[in-house]
């Protein structure tokens, strides 16, 4: 009697452990297909996890590092720096993404980010601070100088208005570095991945008049949507055509 009792006591739970079980956290694919070799079939697993709605920056940024991973071991270097420059964008401060994206500029042919020498080293500082805490240090500063402008006296008000003054002139640097980082950081993303450089067009045709060119992993910001295999894009202070192959559009 007790065993058929503990046998119905198991099958009453089998249903609860079953549920559990498939509640468990699913092996990631794209990790999979990549540890096999298989490039392809990694690179689709990704692209349809970025395509999912309300990531974290910070898990969009690993998935964009990935999927470079996954362009370079394809054989293509620049589309790889592509995906590594939008990880970075996503998350300044992924250091893997930074590494890998020196190497490709390295094999490119292009100045890697990363000089060795102190003003590059403060670059790669400042640029790993997004478009919040740009802000916050804006913030910081700004009570900063606050406190030196309070803390002004007749006998040595000059140093303190002095440094109160440094202070807001930081402030306002600040807020100019958020909104650049915050303008980055728009959806509206693209980069040149063409061989060597591109030259731009007057029209969306070869035959047109090169009106300019541009370097490989430029960032470029897309004036018109794709006609007859064709994009017009703005390259700096140029705007003009150029193929619609040679350009990478994470989103």
């Amino acid at each position: 009697m007790r065993a058929w009792m503990l046998l119905l006591c198991v099958l009453s739970l089998l249903p609860l452990a079953m549920a559990g079980a498939s509640q468990l956290p699913q092996p990631d694919a794209g990790v999979e297909a990549y540890r096999r070799g298989d490039w392809a079939a990694a690179r689709e697993a990704w692209s349809a996890e970025l395509a999912q709605p309300e990531l974290s920056l910070g898990a969009q940024a690993r998935l964009a590092y990935n999927l470079g991973n996954c362009a370079f071991r394809e054989g293509s270097a620049a589309r790889a720096g592509a995906w590594y420059e939008e990880a970075l964008v996503l998350d300044p401060s992924l250091g893997e993404a930074r590494t890998n994206l020196d190497h490709v500029r390295t094999l490119l042919g292009l100045q890697p980010l990363d000089r060795g020498d102190l003003s590059g080293t403060l670059a790669i500082a400042l640029d790993s601070l997004r478009a919040a805490q740009w802000r916050w240090v804006g913030l910081v500063l700004l009570l900063v100088g606050a406190v030196c402008w309070l803390q002004a006296s007749p006998s040595r008000s000059r140093w303190w208005r002095l440094a109160s003054l440094a202070c807001f002139v930081l402030v306002c640097a600040c807020l100019l570095a958020g909104w650049w980082r915050g303008r980055s950081e728009w959806p509206q993303r693209a980069w040149l991945v063409g061989t060597g450089r591109t030259e731009l067009r007057s029209e969306p045709r070869d035959a047109a008049t090169v009106i300019g060119d541009a370097a490989v992993l430029q960032r470029v910001d897309v004036v018109d949507e794709e006609l007859a295999g064709w994009i017009k894009l703005r390259a700096g202070p140029v705007t003009g055509w150029v193929p619609s192959d040679v350009v990478f559009r994470p989103r």
